[in-house]
């Protein structure tokens, strides 16, 4: 980050029943072989976000919503506990100056996240992995901007030059259409290329 001077997202998939977080830090869980959700988000996530003070922070983003309601019984069976989540989420990035970002939400993700204006986007896009139709974000797109939140393309290689490591092998055959809808997408652009 020092070298970089750039603000910083921080991915994270669903929370892990063996997290450190989950294991060695006093908060309560609700747990599944494959899932957890904090049993008090909003002072879970006050706490989280004062825990990533110094490395340039701006962004967290929420990755596989869907894995966490599939999974975390509480979620299915508590009427209250999934909006307690994404309220508890929002107002910790809030209170620390930092935003959100859903992945893999459901549509009533989504629409909640017009209550907190701490989320700011939600990705539009399946995986980059999927890249022949990846670029494709104009319908989710108008459902996001319509309820006040930003389509974000997902990641992608900018260039047609070879890259490797991760999960896509370059090179990106339509770089500029990549680049096109992600900037026309009004969100954060997120090139991918290694760094050579």
């Amino acid at each position: 980050q020092s070298k970089l001077q750039v603000p910083m997202v921080m991915h994270n998939r669903q929370w892990s029943p063996t997290s450190d977080y989950v294991k060695h830090e006093p908060f309560k869980w609700h747990l599944s072989e494959k899932a957890a959700i904090p049993e008090d988000p909003e002072a879970f996530f006050r706490w989280f976000f004062t825990q990533q003070e110094g490395w340039g922070l701006s962004m967290y983003e929420q990755d596989w919503m869907c894995t966490e309601y599939n999974n975390v019984e509480a979620l299915q069976t508590n009427i209250s506990l999934a909006d307690l989540w994404l309220r508890g989420m929002a107002i910790g990035a809030a209170s620390s100056g930092r935003t959100v970002q859903y992945c893999m939400p459901y549509p009533y993700d989504v629409l909640s996240a017009a209550a907190y204006p701490a989320v700011t986007n939600a990705r539009a896009t399946g995986d980059y992995i999927d890249r022949d139709t990846q670029w494709a974000i104009g319908a989710t797109s108008m459902f996001y901007w319509a309820i006040g939140i930003l389509p974000f393309k997902d990641g992608f290689y900018s260039s047609n030059l070879p890259q490797t490591g991760g999960q896509v092998v370059g090179p990106e055959e339509r770089p500029n259409r990549a680049t096109l809808m992600a900037t026309l997408s009004g969100a954060m652009v997120g090139p991918m290329d290694g760094i050579h």
